[in-house]
């Protein structure tokens, strides 16, 4: 919005916080905000101007929806991953990418958690087994950790998938034959930040990763 009325650079703001917020929920309510998004994608690609597969993969990594630019599930749940791994590689002098490889999570090494997924994100299917792949990733460093001799020396990298694991239980539901599935509303005191517990998420944006997890 800042940019379509040229205020990027005003001393005052055009506009409060909470004005973006209620614009957004306006733009979703009238399911005008994905069209805005896929607008852009076609114009990019009628005009050549700039790629549009490179700028529709942009829009696929960066949660534009919702009360705010925070993680989604997917993200938060890889970037809690990645850090455990990152602590353990460098307490032993190792790299990430190895540790990543023997713990049996892979997916981490990509440029990002959704590109290594590769899937469509449009689709409730893909989606879930999405979710599914982050979750066994997780069991796998867990089980991967309990199984080193070393072990009691990964506390801060256990802290980190504790955390994970009380982001799964607030937003993540399994049905009868253990699939999961992102939950609908949102948590009490919802955890939507890996470093910063502080951060929490105002109840009345419902279904927050429903907005973003096309992301």
């Amino acid at each position: 919005m800042v940019l379509v009325l040229d205020c990027l650079n005003c001393e005052t703001p055009p506009f409060s916080k909470p004005t973006l917020i209620r614009f957004r929920n306006r733009l979703i309510k009238k399911e005008l905000d994905q069209r805005l998004i896929d607008r852009t994608v076609e114009i990019a690609n009628q005009k050549g101007g700039f790629g549009s597969s490179q700028l529709k993969a942009a829009l696929d990594s960066s949660p534009l929806w919702g009360a705010g630019k925070v993680e989604d599930t997917y993200n938060l749940l890889g970037h809690a991953l990645r850090k455990a791994v990152s602590v353990i590689a460098a307490g032993q002098g190792r790299e990430p990418a190895e540790i990543a490889e023997l713990a049996g999570a892979t997916i981490l090494n990509s440029s990002s958690l959704k590109t290594a997924l590769y899937l469509n994100w449009d689709d409730p299917g893909e989606r879930k087994n999405a979710l599914l792949i982050i979750l066994n990733s997780l069991c796998s460093v867990e089980e991967w950790m309990q199984s080193q001799p070393d072990c009691d020396e990964f506390e801060v990298a256990k802290e980190t998938l504790d955390v994970a694991r009380v982001i799964e239980s607030q937003n993540v539901t399994f049905d009868s034959q253990g699939v999961p599935s992102l939950s609908k509303g949102v948590a009490k005191d919802r955890r939507i930040s890996i470093e910063d517990p502080d951060i929490a998420i105002l109840n009345h944006y419902q279904d927050y990763d429903t907005i973003i997890c096309n992301t």
